[in-house]
């Protein structure tokens, strides 16, 4: 809500409205003329559309700034140290490679990542990555391979030390290979394996409802999975400004890094 506060004077040829009083009490007003009085009034509605305005943008900075205050809570203070870090050298970055604000620089960034077009790429520094390893910053994984690959009729099928288990059709096996080398290539392609889940993701959900960037993007990521950076750049441009820009950049890395 906006309480507005104003005092209108209105002038008549640089007199202020005033009331005369004659000797038989009778009081006269002397009126301004009609084109200063339309001015006048086309003022005050142009000041009262310029608050309103004003007082709409303040009000979104500050739901703003609650929704980043609460979404850095649930993240953890060590965690949003470095990823405030993170998110330092990637506008340093941007700032090496484009020329503009730091919002059209992203923007930018953005538009070459839908593109494919040939660019630098951010990375986040090698020895900076391994001390963000001693927090809950990103999820932690392990590699692992299945113990036992075999044939049982029409599929081949597979189990991993948790005794998670797989199979597909013989038939859809790809890039030619036979039998043999199919249950081969199984036996030594490794797995990512969730062994530490990192608080980014779940700090993101605590605040979705209340930003709709945040809701696309997860409903997608839900959907599709693992996104490429070219539709994670059209996803994270559409309606981007100043206000979504924070969660726009921290989700665009973490996408990318986590």
């Amino acid at each position: 809500k906006c309480y507005l506060k104003y005092i209108i004077t209105v002038n008549w040829h640089h007199h202020v409205f005033k009331t005369d009083t004659i000797n038989n009490n009778q009081h006269i007003v002397k009126q301004a003329p009609i084109n200063h009085i339309a001015g006048t009034i086309k003022n005050i509605i142009a000041f009262l559309l310029i608050a309103l305005v004003v007082s709409c943008i303040s009000q979104q900075d500050s739901e703003s700034n609650k929704r980043i205050k609460e979404f850095e809570n649930y993240l953890g203070e060590k965690e949003t140290a470095y990823l405030n870090e993170i998110i330092t050298d990637f506008d340093k970055f941007l700032e090496s490679n484009y020329q503009g604000s730091s919002i059209e620089n992203f923007k930018l960034y953005l538009n070459d990542n839908e593109a494919y077009a040939d660019i630098a790429y951010f990375f986040i520094d090698s020895i900076k990555w391994a001390n963000y390893q001693d927090s809950k910053l990103f999820t932690r994984y392990v590699i692992e391979f299945p113990d036992s690959v075999w044939k049982d009729e029409n599929t081949i099928k597979y189990k991993y030390p948790d005794f998670s288990e797989g199979e597909f059709l013989i038939a859809i096996t790809q890039d030619g290979l036979t039998e043999d080398e199919t249950i081969e290539k199984i036996r030594t392609e490794p797995r990512q394996k969730v062994i530490t889940p990192g608080n980014f993701y779940p700090a993101l959900e605590k605040v979705s409802n209340q930003d709709s960037l945040i809701i696309n993007y997860l409903n997608i990521k839900e959907t599709i999975g693992n996104l490429s950076p070219a539709v994670l750049a059209g996803i994270l441009k559409v309606n981007l400004n100043n206000s979504s820009a924070y969660f726009a950049k921290r989700i665009f890395i973490m996408d990318q890094f986590d």
